[in-house]
């Protein structure tokens, strides 16, 4: 079987964009995704992929308003992409207190916080540097999570609500783009707001 492989660039670049984009890519069916310096890779079936679908994303549309974003396809062989990304996941620590690893790297005797995760192509490994800042925070907020109840939204792995269950939280949701809206300002603020929750989570 044969995969097609969008390669984006996006200038400037803003991980939130890649985000959202991909977030998108995903409802169509891409099924993996690896980040650049400047963009990310996105990949599906051959089988699957639709030229005009990806030009008629209202999303990029709407982004290269304000971003120069570029893409260009081809189309590889289909390879052992678990093989492919157990070679190149490297444990993170962050603040010499929490290591987020696999199943397969060994632990460090006596660590704070500890969160085995399998995410073969999913999102928040903690190599981003956004998810990187949110385990700290969460980290350097324990008290402020005692009891609450959190909301882990666009949570990929699902690492950020594992650390805040380890942090205190009293229960737990994640949710994944399909159930967010996204919105954008010319400000350059970026938010992804619930659309059924409201009022529901003390920590989201």
């Amino acid at each position: 079987m044969f995969y097609t492989e969008l390669t984006f660039h996006i200038s400037p670049y803003v991980e939130d964009i890649a985000d959202a984009i991909i977030a998108e890519l995903g409802d169509l069916g891409y099924d993996s995704f690896s980040y650049s310096d400047d963009g990310f890779k996105a990949y599906i079936p051959s089988k699957n992929f639709n030229e005009e679908q990806v030009k008629s994303l209202e999303i990029l549309s709407f982004f290269q308003s304000l971003y120069t974003i570029t893409w260009k396809k081809a189309e590889i062989e289909n390879q052992d992409w678990n093989k492919i990304w157990e070679e190149n996941f490297t444990p993170i620590l962050v603040q010499d207190r929490i290591l987020v690893r696999a199943g397969f790297h060994p632990t460090i005797e006596n660590i704070e916080h500890e969160i085995i995760i399998d995410p073969k192509m999913s999102f928040g490994t903690g190599h981003h540097a956004t998810t990187a800042l949110m385990l700290e925070t969460i980290l350097d907020m324990k008290p402020d999570f005692s009891g609450k109840k959190v909301l882990d939204m666009g949570c990929g792995t699902g690492i950020l609500s594992i650390m805040a269950a380890q942090a205190g939280g009293s229960s737990h949701r994640k949710y994944r783009e399909r159930n967010m809206r996204w919105s954008y300002d010319i400000t350059g603020s970026f938010t992804a707001t619930s659309i059924f929750m409201e009022g529901a989570f003390e920590c989201i």
